[in-house]
């Protein structure tokens, strides 16, 4: 992700303290990334350069710039889809964000289904217990 943010930089023309500086970023905070860009930095980024592609930044698919028409894929067999079947990779990258945290969420009601199954068996015995008293 790092050498496509500093490919973007090139692209505008800017240094790396003008770009942080404008994304209200930490000066060196470029130098000091790994391969990764949080969520809160990555958010300060795409809207001060609302035109950088979000989903080309961070898998290198797609165009760098949105709206240059190489941002389309086509998406076949899908009754999901509208009738021109043909969907931006901006909301692909959505439909990404979306499925992770439904994930997530399906992880948590997991564990609490596991948790309530717990209290439920213990109460299961303490009702036999009393019950044979």
């Amino acid at each position: 992700m790092k050498h496509r943010l500093l490919e973007f930089l090139e692209y505008k023309g800017l240094g790396k303290t003008q770009f942080e500086k404008a994304c209200g970023l930490s000066n060196g905070y470029i130098n000091s990334m790994k391969h990764y860009i949080g969520p809160k930095k990555l958010d300060q980024i795409l809207n001060t350069f609302p035109e950088l592609n979000r989903v080309w930044l961070e898998s290198g698919v797609g165009s760098m710039i949105k709206g240059d028409g190489s941002n389309m894929i086509n998406i076949s067999n899908s009754g999901n889809m509208s009738n021109s079947g043909n969907m931006h990779f901006s909301e692909v990258g959505q439909l990404k964000k979306e499925n992770e945290q439904l994930k997530n969420e399906n992880e948590a009601l997991k564990a609490e289904n596991g948790q309530l199954k717990s209290q439920i068996a213990q109460l299961t015995d303490i009702i036999s217990k009393l019950a044979s008293k």
